[in-house]
């Protein structure tokens, strides 16, 4: 769809707002990975009682809760650092070529907002996972990408161009 709904010069725009996007993952450097695993090591003494409330020992349920306030914390700034650091290049790299038929400032910045919020969510599925939470998360993935695609692919056949980038942020942080 791409080739067939841009012209070069659009795909020229939205494959670099792709590369600019793809700089999350220098705010993540596997961290995500890492809190599934510790806090799935906190949850092999915690479960979840009838009315969905965590139970079990004092200690691994604070460390667990601890884990979640240090990861809201580093993935607040890293999102935030993405905006500026990503961003702020990108709106320069279009500024310079300035193609009038390319609407590009809106979009732009549309995306590394989306960019960086999807950032900051990601470890909490990945919290998620690590708590045995797989039926809901990959439920929660697949429906989520079902549905970006055929947004995406939808707004290219209507000629929203790079607005179909805002709708792939979603499910840019969790690759």
């Amino acid at each position: 769809l791409l080739s067939r709904c841009l012209t070069s010069v659009e795909r020229g725009y939205y494959m670099t707002l792709w590369s600019f996007v793809a700089m999350q993952i220098l705010v993540d450097l596997g961290f995500s990975i890492a809190v599934v695993n510790f806090s799935s090591h906190e949850w092999t003494h915690l479960k979840l009682n009838d009315q969905g409330a965590i139970e079990g020992p004092e200690e691994p349920y604070a460390r667990l809760i601890g884990l979640g306030q240090f990861t809201a914390r580093w993935f607040a700034i890293g999102s935030i650092g993405f905006l500026l650091i990503a961003g702020l290049p990108s709106d320069y790299v279009f500024s310079q070529k300035n193609d009038p038929l390319i609407a590009w400032k809106i979009p732009l910045w549309s995306v590394m907002v989306a960019s960086a919020i999807s950032l900051f969510c990601s470890p909490f599925l990945a919290m998620l996972e690590g708590c045995g939470q797989l039926p809901r998360v990959y439920r929660f993935r697949f429906f989520q990408a079902v549905m970006t695609n055929i947004a995406v692919w939808g707004t290219l056949l209507l000629g929203g161009v790079l607005y179909a980038c805002l709708l792939y942020t979603s499910d840019a942080a969790d690759e």
